[in-house]
């Protein structure tokens, strides 16, 4: 909460106090409000947090256990798609796959949805691909036919 950024080696409370990193998850009550001293303070996760840390989805591991970097943390890359995504199925493969995955013949999701026709074969203008966030490409009534492969749209001629 609030907008204020605390100074260096300094962690934000909850209560918008600053105070030393080094006061926090240490058994004292800092902030006044213990927001220092939290169920599962010594978490690194919790650590980053608390200092205000850029390391949290950067891209690099700063955890042992990757926790600053996780799928549910930090959402797929943007050359990447989630398959739960695609087939609106909560429980599908719960991992990001790179584009190039997207029809290319092989199912990575657990619902095949990476491979469904809807996503691999449209019409389309000779220039580019409309598509939705959810990569289904924009409805057209005519125009020439791609196919998608390995995530790349390529016109396709019959």
């Amino acid at each position: 909460p609030g907008l204020c950024i605390c100074p260096e080696d300094h962690g934000k409370c909850d209560n918008n106090v600053c105070v030393p990193n080094d006061s926090f998850c240490d058994g004292n009550d800092d902030c006044g409000d213990w927001s220092d001293e939290k169920e599962g303070c010594n978490d690194c996760l919790a650590k980053m947090r608390f200092s205000g840390s850029k390391g949290i989805c950067d891209g690099i591991e700063d955890c042992p256990n990757g926790e600053d970097e996780t799928v549910e943390l930090c959402g797929c890359p943007t050359d990447h798609f989630h398959c739960s995504d695609l087939s609106n199925q909560a429980n599908d493969t719960n991992i990001c796959q790179p584009m190039e995955r997207l029809c290319d013949g092989r199912k990575h999701c657990q619902s095949g949805a990476d491979e469904d026709f809807k996503y691999c074969i449209s019409l389309g203008s000779k220039t580019d691909m409309m598509e939705n966030t959810g990569l289904e490409p924009a409805g057209n009534n005519f125009g020439i036919m791609k196919v998608r492969f390995k995530g790349v749209w390529y016109q396709y001629c019959m």
